[in-house]
């Protein structure tokens, strides 16, 4: 079966003369997202692959209030731009020691409150809503990260994104016809197969 994942936007979480995510036409939809860094060039950067079950408008205020909490980690425009990896610090929400770093965040947020909000306002979405058949959200977010992590050099290392789908026998294959009007580094121009 063959699904056109075609991507929209850009959309923002704050700032910035595009539409919130929040409010824009989709968010009330579901299915694949990006989170994009505009790069030096002409192209963006994919930082994040995510997919949602859920409203995109839900899913992005679960979302911003992890960024804002500190549990995710925020990156480095500058080099973000040149396609290079440097946390201005590492998110606590998957450490061992989650609390202690929590407090530490609490600590130093008047100092990180600005630089969070200008990574928020960096930050491009883009949208892909798509119907939830057949797990087909997270087979198209495992198939992306897949290729993705494939390209090898800044690409592999800018994304991230955790998902790896296990299929079974018994599963139909879906074929991907990815696009997004924006020029990303890595994006698949082949069909991807979910």
């Amino acid at each position: 079966m063959q699904i056109d994942v075609s991507f929209q936007g850009p959309f923002r979480f704050i700032g910035g003369p595009e539409p919130l995510v929040f409010n824009c036409a989709a968010a009330l939809m579901s299915g694949l997202y990006l989170w994009v860094g505009p790069g030096e060039d002409d192209g963006g950067w994919i930082i994040y692959v995510g997919e949602t079950g859920k409203p995109y408008r839900l899913r992005f205020l679960d979302h911003l209030q992890r960024q804002l909490s500190g549990s995710y980690s925020a990156w480095s425009i500058p080099e973000c731009r040149r396609g290079q990896v440097r946390r201005v610090w590492s998110g606590y929400g998957w450490r061992g020691d989650g609390w202690r770093s929590a407090i530490e965040h609490l600590e130093h947020l008047e100092r990180r409150a600005p630089v969070l909000r200008e990574y928020l306002e960096y930050l491009e979405i883009w949208l892909a809503p798509l119907p939830d058949i057949e797990q087909l959200n997270k087979r198209a977010e495992a198939a992306l990260l897949e290729h993705l992590r494939k390209q090898g050099g800044n690409v592999k290392d800018m994304v991230t994104g955790n998902r790896s789908h296990g299929f079974s026998a018994n599963d139909r294959p879906f074929t991907l016809l990815m696009s997004c009007p924006r020029r990303l580094h890595g994006f698949p121009v082949e069909p991807l197969t979910a």
